[in-house]
């Protein structure tokens, strides 16, 4: 899974983990992944964004700075534990200190897709906004990035990251080749 999310990481100027329902053990594993694929990343010099959407969720609030804070605590332990593994603890202590991070503007909430119970459950209108506030942050997000970059620059890209991914030697390869 570490190698995927690296991959995926790597290709993207801005990557959006989905984690689906309440289920802690699934959010833990999911969270654990991207954050040490985000890691891998710093090390190699690349600064991606992410936005977090956590989806089908009871109480959806974008103001609940309650859930937000221990949704960041997850993310800090997840990044502890990622840095162990990397050797690289001592540098990074919290996800702050991996990438550029707002818990206010970088994690949202979207409620069930269905309002009522299926199979005549109408959509429920408060998903439809939650997707078009995220919708506008992407789009905001990306306009920010003016890089862009040439068909072959991407194609020798995915190579450089393909061949660092498969050699497990990730940094230090990956490195070589975007320098």
């Amino acid at each position: 899974d570490n190698e995927i999310a690296t991959f995926v990481i790597g290709l993207a100027n801005l990557t959006i983990v989905n984690i689906f329902g309440e289920a802690p053990g699934d959010m833990d594993d999911i969270i654990q992944t991207a954050v040490h694929a985000l890691l891998r990343m710093k090390c190699a010099k690349l600064n991606p964004s992410v936005k977090f959407v956590h989806q089908n969720i009871k109480a959806v609030s974008n103001k609940t700075d309650t859930g937000r804070q221990k949704f960041l605590e997850k993310l800090d332990k997840a990044t502890r534990n990622a840095a162990k593994q990397e050797k690289v603890e001592d540098k990074y202590q919290s996800f702050s200190s991996v990438i550029k991070f707002d818990e206010k503007s970088d994690i949202y909430g979207f409620p069930c897709v269905w309002k009522g119970d299926q199979p005549m459950a109408p959509v429920n209108p408060g998903y439809c906004e939650a997707a078009q506030v995220l919708k506008s942050a992407v789009i905001e997000a990306v306009e920010a990035k003016k890089e862009i970059c040439t068909l072959s620059q991407v194609q020798s890209h995915v190579e450089d990251l393909w061949k660092a991914v498969l050699a497990d030697d990730f940094v230090f390869s990956f490195k070589n080749t975007v320098e």
